[in-house]
């Protein structure tokens, strides 16, 4: 199995990559997102379980966020609102 990239040059011409040469040449590009993502996917993975949490006890008003809790969770959603 060959998977491949098509994108369009400066010049508006489709090109065609396979992956693993797209991947291999911006590497260092992948590697950054992927560490600035890193950070909110651990903190998502924690919200979720929270979540799971809060539905088992019935949606309990007091398995709700609260406190620095719910401030983190406002400050991600203001960063992820904007993108």
């Amino acid at each position: 199995m060959i998977l491949v990239v098509t994108s369009r040059n400066a010049s508006h011409q489709e090109t065609v990559e396979v992956v693993h040469e797209a991947l291999i040449r911006n590497w260092g590009q992948l590697r950054a997102w992927m560490n600035t993502d890193r950070v909110f996917r651990a903190w998502q993975e924690r919200l979720r379980a929270a979540k799971k949490q809060w539905e088992a006890t019935n949606k309990d008003p007091g398995s709700l966020l609260r406190g620095a809790a719910l401030a983190e969770a406002k400050e991600n959603w203001s960063k992820r609102s904007e993108v």
